[in-house]
């Protein structure tokens, strides 16, 4: 979530300013234990997802200035993690 961050900035001898779009991202978490473990202490096999910015919303970060580039925030990544104790 974003609340239009202020940015001044000069372009080709004009001075500009306003601020950045508010924003609004949806993140998911899921995880779970697929298998006990053997001993009924250790967790077993497990399984966790984790999508983030779900509707790939593609913000600016930061408006291009004079001296650097528009920044724009990542798109949708997803991440598929099994983990097990040894």
């Amino acid at each position: 979530y974003g609340s239009g961050f202020p940015v001044a900035f000069e372009d080709a001898n004009v001075n500009l300013s306003g601020t950045l779009p508010a924003h609004t991202t949806f993140d998911v978490a899921l995880g779970r234990t697929v298998t006990p473990g053997r001993t009924g202490q250790d967790q077993g096999l497990g399984l966790q997802l984790q999508v983030l910015n779900v509707l790939d919303h593609q913000y600016p970060i930061k408006v291009a200035n004079g001296f650097n580039t528009t920044q724009i925030a990542n798109g949708t990544s997803v991440l598929l993690r099994l983990t097990a104790p040894f």
